[in-house]
Protein backbone atom coordinates (compact mmCIF):
# COMPACT_ATOMS: atom_id res chain seq x y z
CA UNK A 1 0.00 0.00 0.00
CA UNK A 2 1.56 3.50 -1.22
CA UNK A 3 2.45 6.16 1.42
CA UNK A 4 -0.29 8.91 1.77
CA UNK A 5 0.05 12.90 2.44
CA UNK A 6 -2.01 13.28 5.68
CA UNK A 7 -5.51 15.11 5.39
CA UNK A 8 -6.83 16.95 8.19
CA UNK A 9 -10.25 16.68 9.68
CA UNK A 10 -12.06 19.58 9.57
CA UNK A 11 -12.23 20.40 12.67
CA UNK A 12 -8.67 20.02 13.32
CA UNK A 13 -6.38 23.71 13.66
CA UNK A 14 -4.28 24.95 10.52
CA UNK A 15 -0.96 24.30 11.81
CA UNK A 16 1.78 22.18 9.66
CA UNK A 17 1.43 18.89 11.16
CA UNK A 18 4.18 16.03 9.72
CA UNK A 19 2.71 13.04 10.38
CA UNK A 20 4.13 9.88 9.38
CA UNK A 21 2.91 9.08 6.29
CA UNK A 22 4.26 12.27 5.13
CA UNK A 23 7.97 11.79 6.71
CA UNK A 24 7.45 8.58 5.13
CA UNK A 25 7.30 9.90 1.53
CA UNK A 26 9.77 12.59 1.87
CA UNK A 27 12.16 9.95 3.69
CA UNK A 28 11.44 7.49 -0.06
CA UNK A 29 12.07 11.04 -1.83
CA UNK A 30 15.51 11.23 -0.45
CA UNK A 31 16.06 7.34 -1.05
CA UNK A 32 15.65 7.58 -4.65
CA UNK A 33 17.94 10.82 -4.63
CA UNK A 34 20.89 8.34 -3.17
CA UNK A 35 19.97 5.22 -5.54
CA UNK A 36 19.73 7.47 -8.97
CA UNK A 37 22.98 8.77 -9.94
CA UNK A 38 21.58 11.08 -12.56
CA UNK A 39 19.37 13.60 -11.91
CA UNK A 40 16.60 12.55 -14.89
CA UNK A 41 16.43 8.95 -13.34
CA UNK A 42 16.19 10.75 -9.72
CA UNK A 43 13.16 13.36 -10.82
CA UNK A 44 11.20 10.57 -13.11
CA UNK A 45 11.16 7.90 -10.07
CA UNK A 46 9.82 10.99 -7.84
CA UNK A 47 7.38 11.94 -10.20
CA UNK A 48 5.97 8.31 -9.56
CA UNK A 49 6.28 8.17 -5.89
CA UNK A 50 4.55 11.50 -5.15
CA UNK A 51 1.35 10.40 -7.05
CA UNK A 52 1.68 7.06 -4.99
CA UNK A 53 1.49 9.75 -1.89
CA UNK A 54 -1.69 11.21 -2.80
CA UNK A 55 -4.47 10.09 -1.22
CA UNK A 56 -6.24 8.88 -4.40
CA UNK A 57 -3.26 7.47 -6.67
CA UNK A 58 -5.58 6.28 -9.85
CA UNK A 59 -7.05 10.16 -9.73
CA UNK A 60 -3.70 12.33 -9.27
CA UNK A 61 -1.43 13.35 -11.31
CA UNK A 62 2.38 14.86 -10.95
CA UNK A 63 4.37 17.14 -12.95
CA UNK A 64 8.04 18.40 -12.56
CA UNK A 65 9.85 20.96 -14.64
CA UNK A 66 13.11 21.36 -14.03
CA UNK A 67 15.00 23.71 -16.30
CA UNK A 68 12.67 23.76 -19.04
CA UNK A 69 13.01 20.02 -19.42
CA UNK A 70 9.29 18.49 -18.46
CA UNK A 71 9.01 15.07 -16.34
CA UNK A 72 5.16 13.65 -16.23
CA UNK A 73 3.91 10.47 -14.42
CA UNK A 74 2.72 7.73 -16.07
CA UNK A 75 -1.03 8.44 -17.86
CA UNK A 76 -0.46 12.33 -17.24
CA UNK A 77 -3.89 14.29 -16.66
CA UNK A 78 -4.44 17.55 -15.72
CA UNK A 79 -6.94 17.13 -13.19
CA UNK A 80 -9.45 20.10 -11.92
CA UNK A 81 -7.53 20.22 -8.55
CA UNK A 82 -4.11 21.54 -8.34
CA UNK A 83 -1.24 22.75 -6.40
CA UNK A 84 2.26 24.22 -7.38
CA UNK A 85 5.32 24.82 -5.42
CA UNK A 86 8.46 26.04 -6.63
CA UNK A 87 11.49 24.08 -6.82
CA UNK A 88 14.85 25.72 -5.92
CA UNK A 89 18.91 24.84 -5.66
CA UNK A 90 21.52 27.22 -4.29
CA UNK A 91 18.94 30.13 -3.90
CA UNK A 92 17.84 29.71 -7.67
CA UNK A 93 14.88 28.84 -8.77
CA UNK A 94 15.13 25.67 -11.15
CA UNK A 95 11.56 24.43 -11.55
CA UNK A 96 8.43 23.43 -10.21
CA UNK A 97 6.48 20.89 -8.94
CA UNK A 98 2.78 20.18 -9.52
CA UNK A 99 0.55 17.87 -7.85
CA UNK A 100 -2.78 17.41 -10.00
CA UNK A 101 -5.93 15.07 -8.31
CA UNK A 102 -9.68 14.49 -9.55
CA UNK A 103 -10.69 15.55 -5.76
CA UNK A 104 -10.18 18.77 -3.23
CA UNK A 105 -8.45 18.21 -0.05
CA UNK A 106 -6.27 20.15 2.49
CA UNK A 107 -3.15 18.80 0.51
CA UNK A 108 -3.89 20.90 -2.70
CA UNK A 109 -4.58 24.32 -0.59
CA UNK A 110 -1.46 27.28 -0.90
CA UNK A 111 0.87 27.00 1.39
CA UNK A 112 0.92 23.19 2.64
CA UNK A 113 3.54 22.21 4.56
CA UNK A 114 4.36 18.57 3.10
CA UNK A 115 4.18 19.77 -0.28
CA UNK A 116 6.73 22.99 0.12
CA UNK A 117 9.31 20.47 2.06
CA UNK A 118 8.30 18.09 -0.64
CA UNK A 119 9.98 20.92 -3.48
CA UNK A 120 12.59 21.91 -0.67
CA UNK A 121 13.85 17.91 -0.22
CA UNK A 122 13.86 17.53 -4.54
CA UNK A 123 15.35 20.69 -4.89
CA UNK A 124 17.94 19.82 -2.62
CA UNK A 125 18.37 16.78 -4.01
CA UNK A 126 18.95 17.86 -7.32
CA UNK A 127 21.35 19.85 -5.82
CA UNK A 128 23.22 17.37 -4.19
CA UNK A 129 23.42 15.21 -7.50
CA UNK A 130 24.31 17.80 -10.24
CA UNK A 131 27.12 18.44 -7.64
CA UNK A 132 28.23 14.96 -7.35
CA UNK A 133 28.34 14.70 -10.85
CA UNK A 134 30.41 17.85 -11.38
CA UNK A 135 33.11 16.29 -8.83
CA UNK A 136 32.84 13.10 -11.04
CA UNK A 137 33.16 14.91 -14.17
CA UNK A 138 36.21 16.72 -12.87
CA UNK A 139 38.04 13.80 -11.52
CA UNK A 140 37.17 12.18 -14.70
CA UNK A 141 38.30 14.82 -16.93
CA UNK A 142 41.80 15.14 -14.81
CA UNK A 143 42.02 10.91 -15.75
CA UNK A 144 41.52 12.04 -19.61
CA UNK A 145 44.24 14.19 -19.68
CA UNK A 146 46.76 12.66 -18.16
CA UNK A 147 46.08 9.71 -20.38
CA UNK A 148 45.35 11.96 -23.52
CA UNK A 149 48.86 13.80 -22.89
CA UNK A 150 50.31 10.06 -22.62
CA UNK A 151 48.77 8.18 -25.60
CA UNK A 152 49.51 11.35 -27.61
CA UNK A 153 53.00 11.40 -27.30
CA UNK A 154 53.26 7.34 -27.11
CA UNK A 155 51.20 7.14 -30.55
CA UNK A 156 53.47 9.89 -32.80
CA UNK A 157 56.58 7.87 -31.58
CA UNK A 158 55.63 4.68 -32.34
CA UNK A 159 54.17 5.89 -35.74
CA UNK A 160 57.64 6.45 -36.91
CA UNK A 161 59.41 2.82 -36.10
CA UNK A 162 56.24 1.14 -37.59
CA UNK A 163 56.28 3.39 -40.78
CA UNK A 164 60.49 1.82 -40.86
CA UNK A 165 58.93 -1.99 -40.61
CA UNK A 166 56.29 -1.35 -42.83
CA UNK A 167 59.12 -0.09 -45.80
CA UNK A 168 61.51 -2.98 -44.80
CA UNK A 169 58.65 -5.22 -45.00
CA UNK A 170 57.53 -3.95 -48.74
CA UNK A 171 61.31 -4.41 -49.59
CA UNK A 172 61.17 -8.15 -48.16
CA UNK A 173 58.49 -8.86 -50.02
CA UNK A 174 59.76 -7.42 -53.37
CA UNK A 175 62.37 -9.23 -53.21
CA UNK A 176 61.49 -13.07 -51.84
CA UNK A 177 58.70 -12.59 -54.73
CA UNK A 178 61.32 -12.86 -57.25
CA UNK A 179 63.01 -15.84 -55.76
CA UNK A 180 59.86 -17.34 -55.27
CA UNK A 181 59.76 -18.23 -51.41
CA UNK A 182 56.42 -18.69 -50.72
CA UNK A 183 57.01 -19.28 -46.65
CA UNK A 184 59.28 -16.50 -46.31
CA UNK A 185 56.63 -14.16 -48.71
CA UNK A 186 54.15 -15.68 -45.91
CA UNK A 187 56.19 -14.78 -43.19
CA UNK A 188 56.17 -10.98 -44.24
CA UNK A 189 52.67 -10.72 -45.10
CA UNK A 190 51.80 -11.60 -41.15
CA UNK A 191 54.61 -8.97 -40.16
CA UNK A 192 52.52 -6.62 -42.50
CA UNK A 193 49.42 -7.81 -41.30
CA UNK A 194 50.61 -7.10 -37.58
CA UNK A 195 51.50 -3.51 -38.27
CA UNK A 196 48.19 -2.72 -39.30
CA UNK A 197 47.06 -4.03 -36.39
CA UNK A 198 49.63 -1.39 -34.29
CA UNK A 199 48.27 1.45 -36.36
CA UNK A 200 44.78 0.72 -35.30
CA UNK A 201 45.86 0.97 -31.84
CA UNK A 202 47.73 3.86 -32.09
CA UNK A 203 44.90 5.71 -33.91
CA UNK A 204 42.85 4.81 -30.89
CA UNK A 205 45.50 6.08 -28.75
CA UNK A 206 45.51 9.34 -31.04
CA UNK A 207 41.63 9.75 -31.77
CA UNK A 208 41.14 9.28 -28.13
CA UNK A 209 42.81 12.68 -27.30
CA UNK A 210 41.33 13.93 -30.11
CA UNK A 211 37.53 14.30 -29.92
CA UNK A 212 35.96 16.72 -31.98
CA UNK A 213 32.84 18.91 -31.12
CA UNK A 214 29.73 17.06 -32.75
CA UNK A 215 27.75 18.08 -35.83
CA UNK A 216 24.64 18.23 -35.40
CA UNK A 217 21.82 17.04 -37.86
CA UNK A 218 18.63 15.85 -38.03
CA UNK A 219 19.30 11.88 -38.17
CA UNK A 220 16.88 8.75 -38.79
CA UNK A 221 18.11 6.08 -35.84
CA UNK A 222 16.56 3.90 -37.65
CA UNK A 223 18.03 4.07 -41.08
CA UNK A 224 21.63 4.98 -38.47
CA UNK A 225 21.33 1.39 -36.78
CA UNK A 226 20.26 -0.48 -39.83
CA UNK A 227 23.96 1.47 -41.28
CA UNK A 228 26.19 0.03 -38.74
CA UNK A 229 24.82 -3.33 -38.94
CA UNK A 230 25.13 -3.69 -42.31
CA UNK A 231 29.11 -2.62 -41.55
CA UNK A 232 29.78 -5.35 -39.15
CA UNK A 233 29.81 -9.21 -39.58
CA UNK A 234 27.33 -10.84 -37.83
CA UNK A 235 28.67 -14.51 -36.66
CA UNK A 236 26.12 -16.96 -38.39
CA UNK A 237 25.58 -18.62 -33.96
CA UNK A 238 24.29 -14.92 -33.33
CA UNK A 239 20.60 -14.31 -34.12
CA UNK A 240 20.28 -10.23 -34.42
CA UNK A 241 16.29 -8.70 -34.10
CA UNK A 242 15.85 -5.02 -34.34
CA UNK A 243 12.74 -3.42 -33.19
CA UNK A 244 13.40 0.66 -34.42
CA UNK A 245 9.91 1.59 -34.16
CA UNK A 246 7.97 4.24 -32.92
CA UNK A 247 10.73 7.22 -32.18
CA UNK A 248 10.91 10.34 -34.14
CA UNK A 249 14.17 12.11 -35.74
CA UNK A 250 16.61 13.61 -33.34
CA UNK A 251 19.71 15.86 -34.08
CA UNK A 252 22.66 14.40 -32.97
CA UNK A 253 26.20 13.69 -34.94
CA UNK A 254 25.80 10.71 -37.13
CA UNK A 255 29.35 9.60 -37.94
CA UNK A 256 30.03 10.07 -33.81
CA UNK A 257 26.98 8.16 -32.66
CA UNK A 258 27.59 5.44 -35.39
CA UNK A 259 30.75 5.09 -33.96
CA UNK A 260 29.47 4.43 -30.25
CA UNK A 261 26.62 2.07 -31.96
CA UNK A 262 29.56 -0.09 -33.74
CA UNK A 263 31.57 -0.51 -31.13
CA UNK A 264 28.35 -1.62 -28.68
CA UNK A 265 27.46 -4.16 -31.39
CA UNK A 266 30.74 -5.80 -31.85
CA UNK A 267 31.66 -5.46 -28.17
CA UNK A 268 28.06 -7.74 -28.34
CA UNK A 269 29.08 -10.13 -30.72
CA UNK A 270 32.43 -10.63 -29.25
CA UNK A 271 30.78 -11.74 -26.26
CA UNK A 272 28.64 -14.49 -28.28
CA UNK A 273 31.23 -15.97 -30.53
CA UNK A 274 32.06 -18.85 -28.76
CA UNK A 275 28.32 -20.34 -27.94
CA UNK A 276 26.07 -18.20 -29.93
CA UNK A 277 23.10 -16.16 -28.54
CA UNK A 278 21.16 -13.59 -29.35
CA UNK A 279 21.33 -9.57 -29.80
CA UNK A 280 18.29 -7.49 -29.25
CA UNK A 281 18.42 -3.92 -30.21
CA UNK A 282 15.26 -1.61 -29.34
CA UNK A 283 14.53 2.41 -29.37
CA UNK A 284 12.16 4.10 -27.63
CA UNK A 285 11.47 7.45 -25.65
CA UNK A 286 11.54 8.75 -22.07
CA UNK A 287 11.54 11.51 -20.32
CA UNK A 288 12.87 13.77 -22.86
CA UNK A 289 15.42 11.10 -24.28
CA UNK A 290 15.29 8.48 -26.80
CA UNK A 291 16.95 5.51 -25.53
CA UNK A 292 18.53 2.79 -28.06
CA UNK A 293 18.82 -0.75 -26.11
CA UNK A 294 21.61 -3.42 -26.76
CA UNK A 295 20.97 -6.47 -25.13
CA UNK A 296 23.38 -9.64 -25.58
CA UNK A 297 23.30 -13.11 -24.24
CA UNK A 298 26.64 -13.43 -24.13
CA UNK A 299 29.22 -13.77 -21.09
CA UNK A 300 28.14 -10.94 -18.90
CA UNK A 301 30.64 -8.50 -16.83
CA UNK A 302 31.61 -8.94 -13.56
CA UNK A 303 29.89 -6.83 -10.75
CA UNK A 304 33.50 -5.80 -9.69
CA UNK A 305 34.31 -4.39 -13.29
CA UNK A 306 30.69 -2.94 -14.12
CA UNK A 307 32.20 0.82 -12.58
CA UNK A 308 35.20 0.37 -14.41
CA UNK A 309 34.34 -0.87 -17.58
CA UNK A 310 34.30 3.39 -19.09
CA UNK A 311 37.76 3.77 -17.80
CA UNK A 312 40.17 4.47 -20.63
CA UNK A 313 42.57 1.67 -20.60
CA UNK A 314 40.60 -0.89 -18.57
CA UNK A 315 40.04 -4.04 -20.55
CA UNK A 316 38.97 -7.91 -19.65
CA UNK A 317 39.89 -8.92 -23.60
CA UNK A 318 43.09 -10.67 -24.38
CA UNK A 319 43.18 -7.77 -27.80
CA UNK A 320 42.78 -4.73 -27.74
CA UNK A 321 43.70 -1.62 -25.46
CA UNK A 322 40.80 -0.87 -23.36
CA UNK A 323 39.68 2.56 -25.20
CA UNK A 324 36.24 1.62 -27.16
CA UNK A 325 33.90 1.97 -24.24
CA UNK A 326 35.85 5.26 -22.78
CA UNK A 327 35.88 6.63 -26.34
CA UNK A 328 31.89 5.98 -26.50
CA UNK A 329 31.19 7.05 -23.22
CA UNK A 330 32.71 10.54 -24.16
CA UNK A 331 31.04 10.75 -27.58
CA UNK A 332 27.40 10.14 -26.20
CA UNK A 333 28.23 13.06 -23.38
CA UNK A 334 29.62 15.47 -26.27
CA UNK A 335 26.23 14.73 -27.81
CA UNK A 336 24.52 15.69 -24.85
CA UNK A 337 23.40 12.06 -23.80
CA UNK A 338 24.41 9.22 -21.46
CA UNK A 339 24.90 5.32 -21.00
CA UNK A 340 24.23 2.93 -19.01
CA UNK A 341 25.11 -0.60 -18.89
CA UNK A 342 23.34 -3.14 -16.45
CA UNK A 343 24.64 -7.12 -16.63
CA UNK A 344 25.33 -10.53 -14.48
CA UNK A 345 28.27 -12.21 -15.00
CA UNK A 346 27.32 -15.47 -17.47
CA UNK A 347 23.75 -14.20 -18.42
CA UNK A 348 24.95 -11.29 -21.07
CA UNK A 349 24.52 -7.49 -21.14
CA UNK A 350 22.36 -4.59 -21.76
CA UNK A 351 23.89 -0.90 -22.93
CA UNK A 352 21.13 2.34 -23.20
CA UNK A 353 22.16 4.68 -24.75
CA UNK A 354 20.24 8.21 -23.94
CA UNK A 355 20.14 10.71 -26.50
CA UNK A 356 18.00 14.02 -25.57
CA UNK A 357 14.59 14.61 -28.03
CA UNK A 358 14.97 17.01 -30.98
CA UNK A 359 13.85 20.29 -28.90
CA UNK A 360 10.20 21.60 -30.43
CA UNK A 361 10.36 25.81 -30.85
Amino acid sequence: MGVRFYKKRPDEDSRPAETGAEMKCLYEIGRAAGENRNVEEFIAKATGLVREAMPSPPQSAVRITLRGRVYESPGFQAYAYHIAEELASGGETIGRVEIYSGQDGLCLKEGNYPVKALAGTIGSAVRRIELEQVQEKLIRAERLAAVGELASGVGHELRNPLNVIRNCAYLLKMTLSEKNDAEAIKTVAVLDKQVDAANRIITDLLDFTRITPPSPVRVDLKTLINECLNWITVPSQVNVRANLNGVAPIRTDPEQISRVFTNIISNALQAMNTRGGELDIETGEDAGYTWIRFRDTGCGIATANLERIFEPLFTTKHKGIGLGLAISRRLVEENGGRIEVESREGEGATFTVRLPLEKRS
